[in-house]
């Protein structure tokens, strides 16, 4: 189950990098 969330956070902080790239 942890190794899912740390998946899903890392789905999540994908495209917040590519946000903050990009600003």
């Amino acid at each position: 189950v942890n190794e899912k969330f740390g998946v899903r956070l890392t789905d999540i902080v994908s495209p917040a990098e590519r946000v903050n790239k990009l600003g």
